[in-house]
């Protein structure tokens, strides 16, 4: 959580309960904001036998005792805190070896969150971690996106919040899919609405550079270029055109892929997206 010292108005609260902080680019859920400012735990079996009792108390919400631990509620939290762990974990000791071969830096992979790790390896530590094999996999810690063989990146919803991974299949031969992300049954991750990067995008920044996928946003920033973000797709949709005005972005490079999908979704943007957002310039490249 940011707990450092800030004379200006820099934290916000979305309609969710989840915080962003826009000078030192931190944010999560009321429970990672308890962990940062009280120390309290974030998991493990204290979060549910310390923090969720305090913080039900101090916001006088009662906590039925049928509550079930099952719920959706309890399932997409304890989600969200593996999710938490795990983008912290390939950031800081993910290998780089497939990155590297791309011309990436280490900065540009912790910046990111971009790296590969053996599945087994990465379940094993978020289980020292205090998270079960269950919860992991809930959270889609898979081999589908995991395993030495898969470059994987950090995927945030537009907060800066881990919503999930993507991969890339670096054995790929032209059959199957090359890129696989976290499943939408995780009921975390939702694709339509979140561009990658655009929480890493300078405060204040007007212009966004709208690409397809995460490598073109890691090459982007690999040479400075940190108003890069992906709609991870051919298509912009439009709940990611919003999600750019919401953002205070009034000026769009379109820069998607010259094949024909791109180009289908350029003259797609240009002809049913952006109209429907006034005093919004478009530039194509």
């Amino acid at each position: 959580a940011g707990t450092h010292e800030d004379r200006n108005p820099s934290c916000s609260l979305r309609s969710d309960q989840v915080w962003w902080c826009y000078q030192c680019h931190s944010g999560g859920s009321i429970f990672a904001a308890a962990e940062g400012l009280e120390g309290l735990p974030a998991r493990g079996p204290e979060f549910i036998t310390r923090t969720v009792p305090k913080l039900a108390e101090e916001l006088g919400i009662p906590i039925p005792e049928s509550e079930s631990m099952d719920s959706d509620a309890w399932r997409r939290q304890k989600s969200l805190l593996v999710l938490s762990d795990a983008a912290k974990l390939l950031a800081s000791e993910g290998d780089r070896k497939h990155a590297q071969a791309r011309g990436w830096s280490e900065s540009t992979c912790q910046a990111l969150g971009i790296g590969s790790f053996s599945c087994q390896d990465f379940q094993e530590k978020l289980r020292s971690l205090g998270h079960s094999m269950e919860d992991a996999v809930r959270a889609d810690i898979t081999p589908l996106l995991f395993g030495d063989s898969k470059l994987t990146f950090t995927l945030r919803d537009n907060h800066g919040v881990p919503v999930g991974f993507a991969s890339r299949d670096m054995n790929w031969n032209g059959q199957g899919p090359k890129y696989v992300n976290t499943s939408s049954e995780a009921k975390i991750y939702r694709k339509r609405s979140v561009l990658y990067n655009l929480h890493n995008m300078p405060h204040g920044s007007r212009v966004a550079i709208v690409v397809e996928g995460y490598a073109c946003v890691a090459s982007a920033w690999e040479q400075g270029v940190q108003h890069a973000v992906a709609c991870c797709s051919s298509n912009l949709c439009w709940e990611q055109a919003c999600a750019l005005h919401e953002a205070g972005v009034d000026h769009v490079i379109l820069c998607l892929d010259h094949d024909p999908a791109g180009k289908q979704g350029t003259f797609k943007a240009l002809d049913e997206i952006f109209p429907r957002l006034p005093m919004t310039q478009v530039s194509v490249m």
